[in-house]
């Protein structure tokens, strides 16, 4: 399974995903990266470590996923061009994971 993906950034392409494999309810893939999309690496490896952590609720990671937030990520499948506005994306280096 290698599917296709296309994440963008307030409408502009940022990065592709080739999907790998899929749990329910989540997408497995490897994140090819984009020239825009280096400004949010910080963001997504602070994310992580939040979520590593599970610290959900303090103010330092909640100001963090609030300016993931404000990215208006989104997510396209390429082999039908559906898109998806309400995504959840967790990135660790070159591997992504994301529920739809």
């Amino acid at each position: 399974m290698n599917q296709q993906w296309e994440l963008y950034c307030d409408g502009e392409l940022v990065a592709y995903i080739h999907q790998e494999s899929f749990g329910q309810p989540w997408f497995y893939g490897k994140l090819i990266w984009l020239d825009r999309f280096l400004s949010l690496q910080e963001l997504f490896r602070a994310a992580k470590d939040f979520i590593d952590a599970e610290d959900f609720d303090s103010q330092a990671s909640q100001a963090v996923f609030e300016a993931i937030n404000q990215y208006k990520l989104s997510l396209k499948y390429v082999s039908d061009g559906a898109q998806f506005d309400e995504i959840l994306l967790v990135i660790d280096g070159d591997d992504a994971e994301w529920r739809i």
